[in-house]
């Protein structure tokens, strides 16, 4: 009995002891004591405080790189303030640039108008100035390359002259080549040769001009070609066609590239005297090396097939792309085609192109995209056909090129295209891929019919010779000016 009361009593004794140790530990570490409002077992209270603790021991490590990485913040977002700051001093500076630029330009404008720029058309009085208007002067295109080689025929026959244009391309060195900012005051004497593609800002001047305006039209792509593929150039090629009409009282001469071009006007309603002369086209720019690196690529003995031009909805490289399929499948299994022309992969037109293509599982068929010009020339050179399938031209200079480089055409026959071919190449009248690729096998096969569309191309060839277009357009120029001295 002694020994049971002896034990109980060191048993609480133990107890009150732990207990006593328990509270100081909870005192310490700052742990609620369990009890019955807060039932937290002793192993679980003392996890807690051990994660405390590395919390702590984590924060203590952690902290400075905290605050470093606080500073930082700070610094990137003052950084942005000085940012705006600038900017906005960065954007009055420009609005204040402009300013000065737009003065500067007045001030020439004015100095311009006073000097009459004499070094460009210091004439002795019998004889005008001819001065040619275009809206955009690009490098490389038909239009521009059309007025600079009108440009240098003018000169060569000593006339006072020079292009104005709204935009110049910055690769476009030649001399008296200005904007519009410097057209000075015109006379009755004078001729503009107003260059007519798309909608432009020349309408209000021409109608208040004292000078002759003789109106060289390459003709306005339909906007029904653009129809849900670009409606942007939709609605400025629907602009162009809308003020290209309303100039009729405007224009005093026509002067067309194409007969094509002369009925649309006549068509419109125009009544004043309308002529014709096609595109200059300087073919001692053609006579250059064309890139070696294509000329060794592709003359493997393949046949190639090529179109040149921009890839734009008229002119239907669909159906270039499907008569090529059929010459494949049908004859020549080794044909390659090359769509030769500039084209962005986010327009829809070539997207759809790439969908066709890939959808009819058709291979072998090469964009080269933006290239320089020895490279246009090599694809010329290498080529065995020249395909053209478009619906919509207002001359067509690649036929011309074709031609140059005595590369057989097959081409449909739509708008200025069997004008510019004059009876040579091969003109269809229909697309029908099969009829198309006979035509294109028959080339490839029968040497002698292949040899006989290219002497009629070398004879239409003749007809676009630099001298000969020249001597056309000064004649024009020389008619119009005896009709206003009269």
């Amino acid at each position: 009995m002694k020994k049971t009361e002896k034990l109980r009593f060191e048993l609480r004794t133990n107890q009150n002891l732990s207990r006593r140790n328990l509270e100081k530990a909870y005192e310490y570490w700052e742990i609620e004591e369990p009890s019955i409002e807060n039932p937290k077992p002793m192993i679980g209270a003392l996890i807690c405080r051990i994660k405390h603790l590395l919390r702590k021991c984590m924060w203590w490590y952690v902290e400075p790189h905290w605050e470093q990485q606080r500073n930082y913040n700070k610094a990137i977002a003052n950084l942005a303030e000085d940012y705006d700051r600038m900017h906005s001093l960065l954007m009055e500076e420009n609005d204040s640039l402009r300013a000065t630029v737009e003065q500067l330009c007045v001030q020439l404008a004015e100095l311009n108008e006073r000097l009459n720029i004499k070094s460009v058309f210091d004439v002795d009085g019998k004889q005008g100035r001819v001065i040619q208007l275009v809206s955009s002067l690009n490098f490389g295109d038909a239009v521009g390359n059309d007025a600079l080689a009108i440009k240098r025929v003018l000169e060569e026959a000593g006339y006072a002259t020079a292009i104005f244009a709204m935009a110049i391309h910055s690769k476009i060195r030649e001399k008296h080549i200005y904007l519009t900012e410097m057209l000075p005051e015109l006379n009755e004497r004078d001729i503009i040769i107003y260059h007519y593609a798309a909608a432009d800002e020349f309408r209000e001047m021409l109608k208040e001009t004292p000078a002759k305006v003789v109106l060289r039209y390459h003709n306005v792509t339909p906007p029904g070609f653009f129809h849900g593929y670009d409606e942007m150039a939709e609605q400025i090629t629907r602009e162009g066609l809308a003020q290209i009409q309303s100039m009729q009282g405007v224009v005093d001469y026509g002067l067309t590239v194409s007969e094509f071009n002369k009925r649309d006007l006549i068509e419109m309603g125009y009544q004043c005297p309308i002529a014709v002369a096609p595109i200059l086209i300087p073919f001692d720019d053609y006579r250059q090396e064309p890139s070696p690196a294509v000329v060794e690529r592709y003359a493997d003995g393949a046949t190639n097939i090529v179109f040149v031009g921009r890839i734009v909805p008229n002119k239907k490289l669909e159906d270039v792309v499907s008569c090529f399929d059929a010459y494949k499948k049908n004859y020549d299994p080794s044909a390659r085609l090359f769509l030769v022309g500039s084209y962005k992969e986010s327009d829809k037109y070539y997207q759809y192109l790439e969908g066709y293509i890939k959808e009819n599982d058709i291979k072998d068929i090469i964009f080269p995209g933006h290239i320089p010009f020895d490279e246009i020339l090599a694809y010329y050179k290498i080529a065995h056909i020249f395909l053209c399938m478009s619906e919509h031209e207002g001359f067509c200079v690649p036929l011309v090129e074709a031609m140059f480089f005595q590369t057989p055409i097959v081409a449909y026959a739509a708008a200025a295209v069997p004008g510019t071919l004059g009876g040579s190449g091969v003109l269809a009248d229909t697309k029908e891929p099969a009829v198309i690729a006979e035509m294109m096998n028959r080339i490839r096969k029968d040497e002698a019919w292949r040899q006989e569309i290219l002497r009629k191309q070398d004879e239409r060839l003749k007809d676009f010779a630099y001298d000969k277009i020249a001597e056309k357009v000064l004649e024009n120029l020389e008619l119009i000016s005896g009709a206003d001295n009269r």
